[in-house]
């Protein structure tokens, strides 16, 4: 969601606090390895269901994917509740603008981690494990990743992307699978 270079602008600019400078530096380590994996080829089987789940699971500030499984009609954690509501008004979008059934148009399961590390300021669509990762952000520049449902809905694009186009996460294929993703984000 945020791109390298501005996260890299935020780590050295000396009028934010070092926690957050720290924290923007820690969150592009981390994003160099699952953009590097996102080069990796992808192997899955095809389910075909007939409704999607929207699944939340809680990494609990750990780097553990995809965390532990909640329920989000139980749960009292805020960023647990609009992950589950928020994605579940995505694919209702999906099915009733765009005729599409999930983003696999298999039913597929559509499947949030929150809480992902400790101040991770991002967020992505994992290749590997076919579902979105949410961060809480520093908390003084960058807040909770769930905090817009627009930023959902680009996450949830690029699983859109994955099983339609797979656009490689390179260049012009890369920026094309940015814009389709912000675009249907807005949307």
């Amino acid at each position: 969601m945020i791109p390298s270079r501005l996260l890299q602008k935020l780590a050295d600019d000396p009028r934010i606090p070092e926690s957050s400078r720290l924290a923007f530096l820690r969150t592009l380590d981390m994003d160099r390895v699952w953009r590097s994996r996102r080069s990796e080829k992808r192997v899955h089987e095809e389910q075909v269901k007939a409704s999607t789940r929207i699944l939340v699971h809680d990494c609990e500030g750990q780097e553990i994917l995809p965390g532990v499984a909640v329920d989000p009609m139980m749960s009292a954690d805020a960023t647990v509740q609009r992950a589950f509501r928020f994605t579940k008004k995505i694919a209702q979008f999906y099915l009733e603008c765009l005729n599409r059934n999930s983003i696999d148009d298999a039913g597929k399961d559509l499947v949030s981690s929150v809480h992902f590390s400790q101040v991770y300021s991002n967020a992505y669509w994992s290749p590997s494990l076919m579902q979105m990762v949410y961060g809480d952000g520093d908390g003084f520049i960058l807040l909770d990743f769930t905090l817009s449902p627009e930023f959902i809905a680009h996450e949830v694009a690029h699983g859109l992307t994955h099983f339609t186009a797979d656009l490689d996460y390179v260049d012009q294929a890369g920026a094309l699978n940015e814009s389709v993703s912000d675009v249907l984000g807005t949307m």
